[in-house]
């Protein structure tokens, strides 16, 4: 079967059949490539570019404001040589540099976009976002954050180690 049949039929069985029937090598070519995708930046990374034109590593940094730029830099080479992104550089002073996705890069944004939507809807059902029905004034959902200054008791804290006896008192 090939890969357009399964475009076509998308039955979760003959796509588990198709992929229990690859060889050893491209199975492992395949979870390379996913495990870079399911990294913490790739597809924030393919989402801030976007299906809409180039974008350049400024705008890229400002979009996603909690990425370092060693991260975007590494992240944005690493989606290049996946062929992902194309990266152009203009010859100007300072130099400009645009990143487009591929045709393959718009093709798993189309695809992930179902997953996102499924976690929108996951996220509203249990209450950490507000409904469709309430939206805030532009008409984006809005996130319910718990309070941040409000610590857990140490007991509950993440990696709560005891304090050694020389400091209680």
């Amino acid at each position: 079967m090939s890969v357009t049949d399964l475009r076509n039929t998308g039955s979760v069985e003959e796509i588990l059949q198709w992929c229990a029937s690859l060889p050893p090598e491209t199975e492992n070519q395949a979870n390379e490539l996913m495990k870079r995708m399911c990294d913490r930046w790739s597809l924030r990374v393919l989402g801030a570019i976007g299906p809409n034109g180039p974008v350049r590593f400024a705008a890229l940094g400002r979009r996603l404001n909690t990425i370092t730029q060693k991260v975007l830099t590494r992240t944005l080479r690493s989606l290049e040589h996946d062929c992902l992104i194309t990266r152009t550089v203009y010859p100007e002073v300072p130099p400009r540099v645009e990143y487009e996705l591929t045709s393959s890069g718009k093709e798993l944004l189309q695809a992930i976009s179902p997953l996102f939507v499924w976690y929108v809807r996951h996220l509203e059902f249990h209450g950490f976002i507000e409904s469709n029905s309430d939206h805030s004034k532009d008409g984006r959902s809005i996130l319910v954050t718990p309070d941040r200054n409000k610590r857990p008791p140490r007991s509950v804290q993440k990696n709560a180690m005891p304090r050694p006896a020389s400091f209680i008192r």
